[in-house]
């Protein structure tokens, strides 16, 4: 029996996966008044229960047994055959073609629904709707984490103690103080009642500021020995400014980054040996150093300019800097700060008016990134 790909005809809905893929996925949880974002990478070959494990502990949801589910809108035409999950109302039967959402199969592959920037699904937990779509998709290697969470915002905390939860909860949840399901398990203390000690909840540890704790979330998700591994792949004065200013989101940029890959494209020999030397300002200039090391961690998340600056001047503030006049450094002042490595970014092309390619970009964003 033929393996080629090329003469399968997918059924609507679920289609044949090439090369294993990385998924930059933004999922969104919209409960009003409340909004809930987490934007995450995956492993399109694992399956939409993996998915799902990995969605629970990303929003901060309990680990009790609640209804899960994915949803495929069906917008394609109408499937020929019993679909994906051997069903009349598979991805591939009837439902498919008449705006149904259909049921997707927990065993699913990721890559099987999910490939194309724009491809999206719905993530089902008890009373919940959770909208995912693809960012962006690219080529993995084995040393990329399955799943990795690279920011968000919002927590659930307000929907958790609204008291809709108990009605998911496991048996002995009866009410919004009944037991394990209300909100006397989160007082307890008990994660899988309450939300307390959830990193994807403001009560999660070291959340003070009330928004999701990415750095705790990616532990579960990827161990900790994962992240001592990440940080041993960058340069010491990287990981010393993350642990002085306690920015901990840096370390699943760098997970992402993979700091061991090598370059992918054929960046110019004389530009990746300048940036290797960076950052540029003269040694005893600890602030103009931090200042760059900041930024070259800011220009690495492939951020626009008012996140680069509202998080360079964040960083800049943990570390004590500040203006001339006790005020906090904008991002503006950041720049100035380290004017004479920005003036290298801009002469090999990763910031300014003739700016190379994104892959290029990062590769040579890499060089100055890693150990």
């Amino acid at each position: 029996m033929s393996t080629d790909t090329d003469n399968v005809i997918a059924f609507p809905g679920v289609r044949v996966a090439a090369e294993p893929a990385t998924l930059i996925i933004g999922a969104v949880l919209a409960e009003e008044p409340q909004v809930v974002h987490r934007q995450f990478g995956i492993n399109d070959r694992l399956t939409l229960r993996e998915l799902s494990d990995a969605l629970r502990v990303m929003f901060g949801w309990p680990g009790e047994s609640a209804p899960t589910k994915f949803t495929l809108d069906g917008t394609a035409g109408i499937g020929s055959g019993a679909g994906a999950g051997g069903g009349g109302l598979g991805a591939g039967g009837v439902g498919a073609g008449l705006g149904l959402s259909v049921n997707m199969p927990l065993d699913t592959v990721i890559g099987d629904v999910l490939q194309d920037v724009g491809d999206t699904l719905t993530w089902h937990w008890g009373l919940w709707d959770h909208r995912l779509d693809v960012r962006e998709a690219f080529a993995r290697d084995e040393a990329t984490p399955d799943a990795l969470c690279i920011g968000g915002s919002g927590t659930i905390d307000g929907l958790w103690r609204g008291g809709r939860v108990a009605n998911v909860a496991a048996p002995g949840g009866a009410g919004r103080d009944g037991g394990r399901g209300g909100d006397a398990g989160a007082a307890a203390g008990d994660p899988r009642g309450g939300n307390a000690g959830n990193p994807g909840s403001a009560a999660g540890p070291g959340n003070a500021a009330g928004g999701p704790d990415i750095a705790a979330i990616n532990e579960l998700l990827t161990g900790e020995q994962s992240i001592r591994n990440t940080l041993a792949t960058a340069r010491d004065d990287v990981v010393d400014l993350i642990e002085r200013s306690g920015v901990f989101e840096f370390v699943p940029l760098l997970q992402a980054l993979d700091l061991r890959r090598n370059p992918g494209c054929a960046c110019i020999a004389d530009d990746c040996d300048r940036m290797r030397d960076l950052p540029a300002e003269d040694a005893d200039d600890h602030a103009g150093r931090d200042a760059a090391l900041a930024t070259l961690l800011c220009l690495s998340a492939l951020t626009d300019q008012d996140i680069r600056h509202d998080v360079t001047s964040h960083v800049m503030d943990a570390l004590g800097w500040v203006a001339d006049d006790g005020t906090p450094l904008t991002g503006e002042d950041v720049e100035e700060l380290c004017s004479a490595t920005w003036a290298v970014l801009e002469e090999v092309g990763v910031v300014g008016n003739e700016q190379v390619g994104v892959v290029e970009k990062l590769d040579l964003l890499r060089e100055a990134l890693r150990r």
